[in-house]
């Protein structure tokens, strides 16, 4: 099972329960669950609380829900935390790999009970069909209404693994739309809401779509683009980026609902987008791409001729390089090395007249040892050479950070693997961990 840290967790948990939080995140192959006495021998005792950690700790070990939760994964994740204004004390477990499953227990700081416990194991399986919660949907009046109107429809299912499946239903346009939860245990259907809940428009689709097609942009996009596709959606705010400098007087915000018919190319890379009030039928913006008058190779040399990327790639022999086009008149260059992360040089080039617009560039300070130095210093370690006898197909990756070599040697199906640092100073090997997905360990000590 895998080995964490201690963490301090302040942001995020503060704002799920008002209070700062302090966490704590342990593995539970530790003495059975938790790591106490002996490994654990900071008990901490929070300001204003009643129970340290390894008290709360012991509590959970008592809680036969927590103990079933626990006895399911081999690799669980605890967050422990103090809320002192209320004085209570959150656990929260976590299964490695699994988004969905948890265990909740909350703790009285005064009277060291459990107020609530509350567990949750994921799975795949559930008791009705995506067919079955389909027809289920189908049977609702709102759901067939929608339909009868929308016979071109397409329909969309999740089931979100908890409890509950959640049926979409589409126009041609996607732009309208209707949508229906279902209970997969009862079939029950808890809720069903559309589109037409939250806009009440004046236009119907199709006049917005005629008001568009009749566009000259647009006509011309259609020539150049016999085969695309369209959709239609709406949107009660309107702020443009004033990309049509055609456009007079361009409207940044409005309270009646706007309506956006767009085209695209089948392969994405050109298109357009009308933006029509719903009130006037008039168009109040068009967002479209535009047609690069440069290759990308153009745009390197351009680049190229600057001091700033002549300096980075003689100091970078390994610099990846990557140019590409916004479509609406900006290229843009990034270059960064391969092994040194933090190294990277970022232009921004116009179209139409070669200026380079913004040009930033960072070289940090280089290591002060090859990359082959490195790679010697990781393959004469014993881990290694183990590693490799056991797994004689395999890849390395390293990369040099803020005056640290990082080396990932991992088998080719990726499950498992070795993570080392080293200190550039000495080539001081700092740490090894050996990580398996199907059956994490924890990290191997080095006794410097």
């Amino acid at each position: 099972m895998k080995k964490t840290h201690t963490m301090i967790t302040i942001g995020i948990l503060a704002l799920l329960f008002g209070s700062i939080a302090i966490g704590l995140a342990l593995s539970a192959d530790e003495l059975g669950i938790f790591p106490m006495g002996e490994k654990n021998p900071d008990d901490i005792l929070y300001t204003n609380s009643n129970l340290s950690e390894t008290e709360v700790e012991a509590l959970l070990t008592t809680i036969p829900e927590i103990t079933e939760f626990l006895a399911q994964f081999e690799e669980v994740e605890l967050y422990l935390f103090f809320d002192p204004e209320y004085e209570l004390w959150y656990a929260l477990f976590f299964v490695i790999d699994d988004f969905y499953s948890y265990a909740l227990v909350v703790i009285d700081d005064l009277t060291a009970e459990a107020i609530l416990v509350e567990t949750f194991i994921a799975s795949e399986d559930s008791n009705l069909t995506e067919e079955q919660v389909i027809n289920i949907a189908l049977s609702n009046e709102k759901v067939q209404e929608f339909v009868t109107d929308h016979p071109d429809y397409e329909v969309y299912v999740f089931y979100d693994y908890f409890q509950y499946w959640y049926v979409d239903f589409y126009d041609n346009y996607y732009y309208s739309w209707c949508s229906a939860i279902i209970d997969d245990i009862t079939g029950e259907i808890i809720e069903v809401y559309s589109s037409d809940d939250f806009y009440e428009t004046v236009l119907t689709v199709d006049e917005v779509v005629d008001i568009a097609l009749a566009d000259l942009d647009v006509q011309q996009f259609i020539i150049d683009h016999p085969e695309y596709e369209m959709y239609v959606y709406l949107t009660e705010f309107y702020d443009t980026f004033d990309t049509n400098p055609e456009m007079d007087e361009p409207m940044y915000w409005t309270d009646n609902i706007t309506w956006i018919v767009g085209f695209s190319s089948l392969d994405y890379m050109d298109w357009m987008e009308v933006w029509i009030d719903d009130v006037t039928g008039e168009i109040i913006d068009k967002w479209m791409t535009i047609p690069a008058t440069r290759t990308a190779e153009e745009i390197f040399s351009i680049a190229n001729a600057t001091v700033e990327v002549q300096e980075f790639l003689a100091q970078y022999e390994d610099a990846f390089i990557d140019v590409w086009y916004d479509g609406f008149g900006t290229w843009y260059v990034w270059i960064w090395s391969e092994i040194q992360w933090d190294a990277y040089c970022f232009l921004e080039i116009d179209d139409l007249t070669g200026e380079i617009l913004y040009i930033e560039q960072y070289l940090p300070v280089p290591p002060q040892h090859e990359e082959s130095e490195v790679i010697a210093v990781v393959m004469a370690l014993t881990e290694v050479i183990d590693f490799i006898n056991d797994n004689p197909e395999y890849e390395m990756w390293l990369y040099f950070y803020d005056g640290f070599w990082y080396v990932d040697i991992y088998s080719l199906d990726f499950y498992d693997g070795l993570w080392i640092m080293i200190d550039d100073y000495d080539l001081t090997v700092l740490s090894i961990e050996n990580y398996q997905y199907d059956e994490p360990v924890g990290p191997i000590e080095v006794v410097l």
